[in-house]
């Protein structure tokens, strides 16, 4: 049945219908439809139900249901004007609404007659009307979308208790994909990808459907990017390309262009860079033809790298600066801009090269921090509902088994702790401890009147090393580096993962001299060290940036690593592989 017909016959049923009870129904769900043809009456339809659920109909008996479903649906329209707090606020009336709806002692029965479908197929499993689960899964969704992954988790979860309670393996499937989103956001491929199989799994349950079709769509797409970020490329094209054969025959343009992408990213991993060319341009195509900026974005970047790579500089920075003209993007702008000022360094352009330079290191900053900020609050959440669960079942336990849940939960909270202050990939000290060490150890210099020097280094043309190994390679270069310092290092030393590919060490009682000749030792031993990765040996180099602080600076610490940061971009001018002092 089309949408035309689906939505003709409700209006013929309205025209007959003399409820108020059934005409809150059949309004909701036509408001429902109505949403991405012809969004200004869907608002006024729902304000329409609104008003005629405060009438002198329902004072001695107000429709809960009919209020749930009202506010579900304007919170989504909020969504589509993307008024992400708008929604959120009526998400949350639509929730109390359907507590009373289960604190009622008998709801009544729908009337059969006014059961109609929605026209979008995801939303077809609300044919009875919003859901407490429906309402925390979409809850979770929005905060996703406005980064709040924590609290986003902690709603899908409560969803998830309520599926299985009600026994909806549906929603259960649905959750899937949303929390391996969660996981993929925070760049966790692992957790994200064994949810996804979940997920996958519980489809074979159902009968082939738009909606059934829409939601294993979005799953490989999710699992393709999980396996190219987990060194799988061949699984990772499998799961693509069957992501956009369904994209293709449901007709969803922005999962079409968000898979094109994915499938030009893992191409690109492997070498095959005419083929990644292609993805980026169909992605950028149709992409454009929505007004999808996101994908148009990313296309131009991954674009942009290729024609790099080419040679072809001009044509890479004017997509480049095309780009910054489309988003907002915190996480795109970085990547925008770490580009331009690779390209233009390279093509001595050095003004505009250190104008993108800043650019770069300011978005980087806040992007790392977010990262590692919303990876924490993800354990907590994990931690948090799994003690929850587990309390639950304490007063059930003997007392051997209750000691062994009280140790269980402080080895978690140790670990929780020992996550909290090292970075997972290298053992390092993350930054955010990293800087409160470092901040010790300025108050003992001021006191002492003692010399204190901070090295900052980064990996030569790591970008390089992913694009043509992989993630997973990437991640055991980051690993070997991080060793070579732990191990060239004083023990008094303190060394730490500035962000990304670049690294920190603190130097105490430490001059400038003493300082640069312990960086051209880092330097040296990084150079002739080789990982091993499939039996392929692969060496890097590095650049350091050495400084000295000064203790009458009135903010010496940002001071001191302002500085080597300036002479670690120095270093990077001078060629790589190079030690460069801060020169004032």
């Amino acid at each position: 049945m089309s949408t035309d017909t689906i939505n003709q016959n409700l209006e013929g049923l309205l025209s007959q219908c003399t409820q108020p009870i059934q005409r809150i129904e059949l309004l909701n769900t036509l408001a429902a439809n109505l949403r991405h043809s012809d969004l200004q009456r869907a608002w006024a339809i729902n304000r329409e139900v609104e008003q005629l659920a405060q009438s002198a109909d329902f004072v001695a008996a107000p429709p809960y249901q009919g209020l749930a479903d009202c506010f579900y649906w304007r919170g989504k329209l909020y969504t589509l004007q993307s008024d992400y707090h708008q929604a959120l606020a009526c998400f949350y009336q639509a929730l109390s609404y359907c507590a009373l709806v289960e604190a009622q002692d008998s709801a009544p029965a729908p009337d059969q007659a006014s059961v109609t479908r929605y026209t979008d197929a995801p939303d077809q499993f609300l044919e009875q009307g919003a859901t407490s689960s429906a309402i925390h899964n979409i809850l979770g969704i929005t905060l996703a979308l406005l980064e709040q992954f924590d609290e986003a988790l902690r709603h899908y979860m409560q969803a998830w208790q309520l599926a299985e309670r009600e026994q909806n393996r549906w929603v259960k499937a649905l959750l899937c994909n949303n929390i391996g989103y969660v996981y993929r956001e925070i760049e966790d491929p692992a957790e994200a990808a064994s949810y996804l199989e979940q997920g996958r799994a519980m489809l074979d349950e159902f009968p082939v459907t738009a909606a059934l079709q829409r939601l294993k769509a979005t799953l490989l797409d999710n699992s393709c990017w999980c396996a190219a970020h987990t060194n799988q490329p061949a699984a990772a094209i499998g799961y693509g390309q069957e992501s956009l054969q369904l994209y293709q025959t449901i007709d969803w343009p922005q999962g079409e262009a968000e898979i094109l992408n994915c499938l030009g990213e893992v191409h690109q991993q492997i070498g095959a860079y005419g083929e990644a060319q292609a993805y980026f341009a169909r992605a950028y195509s149709v992409a454009a033809a929505i007004h999808c900026d996101v994908e148009m974005v990313y296309a131009l970047i991954k674009a942009s790298e290729l024609l790099h790579m080419y040679g072809e500089t001009a044509t890479a920075i004017t997509q480049l600066l095309q780009a910054l003209t489309l988003t907002t993007s915190q996480k795109l702008l970085f990547e925008c801009h770490a580009l331009l000022a690779e390209i233009y360094e390279e093509t001595e352009q050095y003004a505009a090269a250190l104008q993108h330079y800043k650019q770069y290191q300011t978005f980087k900053e806040r992007v790392f921090n977010e990262k590692s900020d919303q990876r924490l609050k993800v354990l907590q959440v994990v931690h948090q509902l799994e003690q929850a669960r587990k309390e639950t079942e304490m007063y059930q336990l003997r007392t051997i088994v209750l000691e062994q849940e009280i140790q269980e939960r402080t080895r978690t909270q140790a670990e929780l702790e020992r996550l909290a202050t090292t970075d997972s990939l290298t053992g390092l000290y993350n930054r955010r401890h990293f800087f409160v060490l470092a901040q010790r150890e300025y108050v003992q210099a001021q006191r002492y009147q003692r010399p204190l020097a901070a090295i900052l280094l980064d990996v030569d043309h790591f970008k390089q090393v992913n694009d043509h190994h992989g993630h997973s390679i990437g991640d055991q270069v980051l690993a070997a580096v991080a060793m070579m310092i732990v191990t060239t290092i004083r023990q008094a030393d303190i060394a730490g993962r500035y962000g990304g590919e670049e690294f920190s060490v603190l130097l105490p009682e430490t001059d400038l001299a003493g300082a640069l000749i312990i960086a051209d030792r880092l330097r040296t031993c990084i150079a002739h060290h080789t990982v091993f990765a499939h039996n392929m040996p692969i060496t890097v180099t590095v650049s350091l940036g050495v400084a000295q602080i000064d203790l009458s600076d009135p903010d010496p610490l940002e001071t001191l690593f302002q500085q080597t940061d300036h002479a670690l971009y120095v270093a990077k001018r001078a060629g790589r592989n190079k030690t460069r002092a801060f020169k004032a």
